[in-house]
């Protein structure tokens, strides 16, 4: 395995359309939960590797140029003639205490264009030229993610799983049985297929709770809690589970499997990601904090956190973003900005 760890990544990526109540027009990022992941991955030295479906049309260059300038390597994103970028609509209300909302239709009432799954047949033109990878991430149950996930388990990378919601079909069962990590929320946890699969790691997120773990290959078969780093300052909590998800993985880098993990380790791997999570949570959109701080600063201040249990420092939080005046000027079925 080379020096620089390696993610590859296959799920939702999106383009996040994001309205702050206190500005006039919204601020356009790559986002979804696989988009947001190996950015910040790349964002704090990994080399990315996303596996998508993009269509051929302004959002999904938008992502593109997005995910480019964190140095996410896109060779394997597909840009389709005819198909429309999937997009989301994320809207932050201010108040005492701050909110946001995720919405899949535009001002209008249509429908935004939603994700289109990678193709298995697709993936045949891709298959081996894939690298190696210390982790493969996918949050989407499809043919075409459990293929890559089988293929790459037998080359000994570490496979984390994060769906958004249980399914109940046989491919869906098989990631989870092919997953050392799975990472879901709480509300998720009843399913009495899932508690006949013994999965290695398996994380639950409560919101501002913080999380509970189970870690079998530790021969823990009981839930442990980790409560959640309390947020300095709340601006927008968008993201937060996809830092905990990015932090954790990071930590990962010294591990070549998730057996690897001594038991004094296993916690401050978590309390990373627990830490980027909270941190996130001070700034505007899913992974705004990336956009204001140094990654040697943010993982200095994340492992300070993790010592401290506490955020002890005042962010910036008024800078924009990013505005794409092609976009904004349009009204379309996705971005009603008109």
């Amino acid at each position: 395995m080379k020096n620089t760890p390696v993610c590859i990544g296959s799920g939702l990526i999106a383009l996040d359309v994001i309205y702050d109540n206190t500005k006039t027009s919204p601020s356009f990022l790559a986002g979804g939960s696989c988009g947001n992941v190996l950015t910040i991955l790349s964002y704090l030295g990994w080399e990315s590797y996303p596996i998508a479906r993009l269509g051929d049309d302004l959002e999904g260059d938008r992502i593109l140029e997005d995910m480019k300038k964190w140095g996410v390597k896109t060779k394997f994103i597909e840009q389709e003639d005819g198909t429309d970028s999937p997009r989301i609509i994320e809207r932050i209300f201010r108040g005492k205490t701050p909110k946001h909302r995720f919405y899949l239709k535009c001002d209008h009432g249509n429908w935004l264009p939603r994700r289109k799954p990678f193709l298995l047949k697709t993936l045949g033109n891709i298959q081996n030229k894939i690298p190696r990878a210390n982790v493969f991430y996918f949050d989407r149950a499809t043919p075409s993610a459990y293929n890559i996930a089988k293929n790459l388990k037998n080359k000994n990378t570490i496979i984390v799983f994060e769906p958004p919601k249980f399914l109940h079909d046989n491919v869906f069962y098989d990631c989870l049985k092919i997953a050392d990590i799975v990472k879901h929320c709480y509300s998720q946890a009843q399913d009495t297929e899932k508690s006949r699969i013994n999965i290695p790691l398996e994380i639950q997120t409560k919101s501002e709770e913080g999380l509970q773990y189970k870690a079998t290959f530790l021969k823990n078969k009981e839930w442990k809690p980790l409560p959640a780093v309390p947020v300095h300052s709340l601006v927008d909590a968008a993201g937060s589970g996809d830092w905990l998800t990015a932090g954790m993985i990071y930590m990962l880098r010294m591990y070549k499997s998730v057996y690897d993990i001594p038991v004094k380790k296993l916690e401050h791997t978590l309390n990373f990601g627990q830490a980027l999570a909270s941190l996130n949570c001070n700034y505007i959109g899913a992974r705004g904090m990336m956009y204001h701080i140094s990654k040697d600063k943010l993982i200095k201040l994340a492992n300070k956190v993790c010592i401290d249990k506490k955020i002890q420092i005042i962010v910036k939080t008024d800078r924009r973003i990013h505005v794409n005046s092609k976009l904004a000027s349009q009204c379309k079925v996705c971005l009603c900005a008109n």
